[in-house]
Protein backbone atom coordinates (compact mmCIF):
# COMPACT_ATOMS: atom_id res chain seq x y z
CA UNK A 1 0.00 0.00 0.00
CA UNK A 2 1.02 3.43 -0.79
CA UNK A 3 1.07 6.18 1.73
CA UNK A 4 -1.78 7.70 0.04
CA UNK A 5 -3.94 4.91 0.52
CA UNK A 6 -3.21 3.96 3.80
CA UNK A 7 -4.05 7.23 5.44
CA UNK A 8 -7.96 6.93 4.02
CA UNK A 9 -10.53 5.76 6.86
CA UNK A 10 -12.91 2.83 6.16
CA UNK A 11 -15.66 5.90 5.61
CA UNK A 12 -13.78 7.36 3.16
CA UNK A 13 -13.56 3.92 1.49
CA UNK A 14 -17.36 3.61 1.57
CA UNK A 15 -18.16 6.55 0.19
CA UNK A 16 -15.61 6.35 -2.52
CA UNK A 17 -17.43 3.00 -3.36
CA UNK A 18 -20.60 4.51 -2.68
CA UNK A 19 -20.11 7.38 -5.67
CA UNK A 20 -18.30 4.99 -7.97
CA UNK A 21 -21.98 2.65 -7.63
CA UNK A 22 -23.71 5.39 -8.14
CA UNK A 23 -22.01 6.17 -11.60
CA UNK A 24 -21.98 2.69 -12.24
CA UNK A 25 -25.90 2.92 -11.62
CA UNK A 26 -26.29 5.85 -13.74
CA UNK A 27 -24.46 4.69 -17.23
CA UNK A 28 -26.21 1.37 -16.72
CA UNK A 29 -29.63 3.21 -16.73
CA UNK A 30 -28.33 5.86 -19.67
CA UNK A 31 -27.54 2.77 -21.67
CA UNK A 32 -31.00 0.95 -20.94
CA UNK A 33 -32.85 3.90 -22.20
CA UNK A 34 -30.76 3.83 -24.95
CA UNK A 35 -31.51 0.23 -25.79
CA UNK A 36 -35.54 0.80 -25.72
CA UNK A 37 -35.30 3.76 -27.35
CA UNK A 38 -33.43 2.41 -30.14
CA UNK A 39 -35.97 -0.99 -30.11
CA UNK A 40 -38.77 1.53 -30.39
CA UNK A 41 -37.48 2.91 -33.35
CA UNK A 42 -36.39 -0.31 -34.94
CA UNK A 43 -39.53 -1.66 -34.71
CA UNK A 44 -41.12 1.50 -36.49
CA UNK A 45 -38.56 0.62 -39.60
CA UNK A 46 -39.48 -1.20 -42.60
CA UNK A 47 -37.89 -3.63 -43.52
CA UNK A 48 -38.17 -6.25 -46.44
CA UNK A 49 -35.95 -8.94 -47.93
CA UNK A 50 -36.59 -8.59 -51.80
CA UNK A 51 -35.03 -11.08 -54.76
CA UNK A 52 -35.57 -9.68 -58.02
CA UNK A 53 -34.87 -12.41 -60.78
CA UNK A 54 -36.28 -14.68 -62.97
CA UNK A 55 -38.54 -17.41 -61.84
CA UNK A 56 -40.10 -20.22 -64.18
CA UNK A 57 -43.64 -21.25 -63.76
CA UNK A 58 -43.93 -24.89 -64.00
CA UNK A 59 -47.75 -25.83 -64.72
CA UNK A 60 -48.90 -29.27 -63.66
CA UNK A 61 -50.90 -29.95 -66.74
CA UNK A 62 -47.95 -30.56 -69.04
CA UNK A 63 -48.26 -27.05 -70.90
CA UNK A 64 -44.74 -25.50 -71.41
CA UNK A 65 -43.32 -23.55 -68.72
CA UNK A 66 -43.59 -20.15 -68.38
CA UNK A 67 -40.72 -17.26 -67.30
CA UNK A 68 -41.27 -13.98 -65.72
CA UNK A 69 -39.44 -11.50 -64.24
CA UNK A 70 -40.41 -11.44 -60.30
CA UNK A 71 -40.12 -9.26 -57.57
CA UNK A 72 -39.99 -11.85 -54.27
CA UNK A 73 -40.37 -9.70 -51.35
CA UNK A 74 -40.70 -10.70 -47.31
CA UNK A 75 -41.68 -8.22 -44.43
CA UNK A 76 -38.89 -9.29 -42.04
CA UNK A 77 -39.81 -6.25 -40.09
CA UNK A 78 -41.96 -6.30 -36.92
CA UNK A 79 -44.90 -4.03 -38.46
CA UNK A 80 -47.15 -4.71 -41.10
CA UNK A 81 -46.49 -2.91 -44.32
CA UNK A 82 -47.88 -2.42 -47.61
CA UNK A 83 -46.53 -2.83 -51.01
CA UNK A 84 -47.94 -0.40 -53.40
CA UNK A 85 -45.58 -0.57 -56.65
CA UNK A 86 -42.70 -2.33 -57.37
CA UNK A 87 -40.42 -1.15 -60.63
CA UNK A 88 -37.05 -0.41 -61.54
CA UNK A 89 -33.94 2.39 -60.74
CA UNK A 90 -30.64 3.36 -62.68
CA UNK A 91 -28.38 5.54 -62.53
CA UNK A 92 -26.94 7.92 -59.95
CA UNK A 93 -27.05 10.99 -58.15
CA UNK A 94 -28.98 13.66 -60.39
CA UNK A 95 -29.15 10.94 -63.29
CA UNK A 96 -31.17 8.60 -61.50
CA UNK A 97 -34.71 7.36 -63.38
CA UNK A 98 -37.68 5.22 -61.91
CA UNK A 99 -40.02 3.58 -63.67
CA UNK A 100 -42.90 1.19 -62.47
CA UNK A 101 -43.48 -2.02 -63.42
CA UNK A 102 -46.69 -3.77 -64.46
CA UNK A 103 -47.39 -6.73 -62.19
CA UNK A 104 -51.08 -7.65 -62.65
CA UNK A 105 -50.74 -10.31 -65.15
CA UNK A 106 -49.63 -13.11 -62.30
CA UNK A 107 -49.48 -13.53 -58.63
CA UNK A 108 -50.29 -11.18 -56.24
CA UNK A 109 -51.27 -7.78 -57.21
CA UNK A 110 -50.31 -4.07 -55.47
CA UNK A 111 -51.60 -3.12 -53.23
CA UNK A 112 -50.67 -5.88 -51.22
CA UNK A 113 -50.89 -5.38 -47.28
CA UNK A 114 -47.78 -8.01 -45.85
CA UNK A 115 -47.60 -9.15 -42.25
CA UNK A 116 -44.51 -10.12 -40.37
CA UNK A 117 -42.62 -13.02 -42.38
CA UNK A 118 -45.88 -12.90 -45.12
CA UNK A 119 -44.32 -13.08 -48.38
CA UNK A 120 -45.31 -11.78 -52.06
CA UNK A 121 -44.40 -12.30 -55.99
CA UNK A 122 -45.12 -9.88 -57.81
CA UNK A 123 -44.22 -10.38 -61.78
CA UNK A 124 -44.40 -10.25 -64.96
CA UNK A 125 -44.14 -12.33 -67.55
CA UNK A 126 -40.56 -12.43 -69.59
CA UNK A 127 -42.14 -14.19 -71.86
CA UNK A 128 -43.59 -10.81 -73.64
CA UNK A 129 -41.02 -9.73 -76.57
CA UNK A 130 -41.70 -6.02 -75.86
CA UNK A 131 -40.91 -6.40 -71.97
CA UNK A 132 -37.14 -6.34 -72.50
CA UNK A 133 -37.19 -3.81 -75.12
CA UNK A 134 -38.75 -1.52 -72.71
CA UNK A 135 -36.18 -2.03 -70.06
CA UNK A 136 -33.68 -1.87 -72.84
CA UNK A 137 -35.27 1.88 -74.11
CA UNK A 138 -35.18 2.25 -69.81
CA UNK A 139 -31.31 1.42 -69.22
CA UNK A 140 -30.54 3.65 -72.67
CA UNK A 141 -27.03 4.91 -72.00
CA UNK A 142 -26.61 4.51 -68.05
CA UNK A 143 -24.48 1.36 -66.64
CA UNK A 144 -26.77 -1.54 -66.09
CA UNK A 145 -24.65 -1.75 -63.39
CA UNK A 146 -26.05 0.65 -61.35
CA UNK A 147 -30.01 -0.91 -61.89
CA UNK A 148 -31.76 -2.14 -59.01
CA UNK A 149 -35.27 -2.79 -58.26
CA UNK A 150 -37.33 -1.33 -56.37
CA UNK A 151 -40.33 -2.00 -54.42
CA UNK A 152 -42.22 0.94 -52.36
CA UNK A 153 -44.27 1.15 -49.84
CA UNK A 154 -48.08 3.33 -49.01
CA UNK A 155 -45.25 5.44 -46.28
CA UNK A 156 -42.93 6.33 -48.93
CA UNK A 157 -40.27 3.77 -48.08
CA UNK A 158 -38.47 2.58 -51.24
CA UNK A 159 -36.62 -0.42 -51.37
CA UNK A 160 -33.85 -1.13 -53.43
CA UNK A 161 -32.99 -4.11 -54.79
CA UNK A 162 -29.72 -5.90 -56.94
CA UNK A 163 -31.09 -8.24 -60.00
CA UNK A 164 -30.17 -11.65 -60.05
CA UNK A 165 -27.16 -12.14 -62.86
CA UNK A 166 -29.58 -13.97 -65.20
CA UNK A 167 -31.94 -11.13 -65.34
CA UNK A 168 -28.73 -8.64 -65.63
CA UNK A 169 -27.43 -10.93 -68.92
CA UNK A 170 -30.86 -11.37 -70.88
CA UNK A 171 -30.82 -7.51 -70.68
CA UNK A 172 -27.55 -7.15 -71.38
CA UNK A 173 -27.93 -9.35 -74.50
CA UNK A 174 -30.83 -7.01 -76.05
CA UNK A 175 -28.40 -4.12 -75.25
CA UNK A 176 -25.84 -5.63 -77.17
CA UNK A 177 -27.69 -6.68 -79.70
CA UNK A 178 -29.16 -3.02 -79.96
CA UNK A 179 -25.12 -1.74 -80.04
CA UNK A 180 -23.99 -3.76 -82.84
CA UNK A 181 -27.18 -2.75 -84.77
CA UNK A 182 -26.13 0.89 -84.64
CA UNK A 183 -24.29 2.12 -87.55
Amino acid sequence: MNAASASLSLDQWIQIANAVGTWVAGLGTLAAVIVSLWLALDSRRVRLKTRVGIYWLIPGDGTQRTEFVNFDVTNVAERPVTISSVGWVIGRGKARRFALQDVSQMLDDVPRRLDHGQKANFATELSRSAWLGYIADFVQESPIKTMRGTVTTSVGTIVEAELAPELVQRIQVVLDARAAAKP
